[in-house]
């Protein structure tokens, strides 16, 4: 039986045409602009209204990072937003993050990393690697959470798989990685 909720949800996104989006190429070249919008790339104002927002700016794209009411304890979450690297985070990313920042007290940062087909896998990849690096600056190794879904995912499993001896967590949600690892463990958790 399916809630009256999960009913909501999906007449909402059929109204929206999420997933219309991306049936042809024709489409999804067409209404690119509106989805990779500057607009979209902000916390939306339910979020700004009662958290404390900072911004940071990496190879000209914005990282922001919302800090929770007390005292910082020294956790801090690295967001690379899905979206097939041609969207900008969508407003469920931002209500998950307010979410963890008010549960766990933590820091929470979204890269708005650059995106196709402006930008290639190599530009993109490396600007999330300094994103990263720069944002977890003061963070202790500890503290470091990788977080990715569906191409924010790949884009971890990539960060934590190839920089070198990796130290803290990661938690990766993304159907490449799922298709990619089949029936193995995945790599980017392997060991811990």
């Amino acid at each position: 039986m399916v809630s009256v909720r999960a009913r909501a949800f999906i007449a909402a996104a059929r109204l929206q045409r999420k997933k219309s989006f991306y049936a042809t190429a024709a489409g999804m070249r067409r209404r690119l602009s509106a989805h990779q919008s500057a607009a979209r790339c902000e916390p939306p104002r339910s979020v700004r209204r009662h958290r404390r927002i900072t911004r940071h700016e990496v190879q000209g794209h914005s990282c922001y990072t919302l800090h929770p009411d007390g005292r910082w304890d020294g956790l801090h979450i690295f967001h690379l937003h899905g979206g097939g690297f041609v969207e900008q985070p969508e407003k469920h990313h931002w209500r998950f993050a307010d979410n963890l920042v008010g549960t766990l007290g933590c820091r929470y940062s979204m890269f708005m990393y650059p995106l196709a087909p402006e930008y290639d896998h190599r530009e993109i990849t490396a600007a999330s690697r300094r994103a990263y690096r720069e944002m977890m600056a003061d963070t202790p190794q500890s503290g470091r959470v990788l977080f990715g879904d569906s191409a924010g995912g790949s884009l971890s499993g990539h960060r934590a798989g190839t920089s070198g001896p990796w130290r803290g967590a990661a938690c990766l949600h993304s159907a490449v990685l799922a298709l990619a690892e089949h029936g193995r463990r995945p790599r980017a958790v392997a060991g811990h």
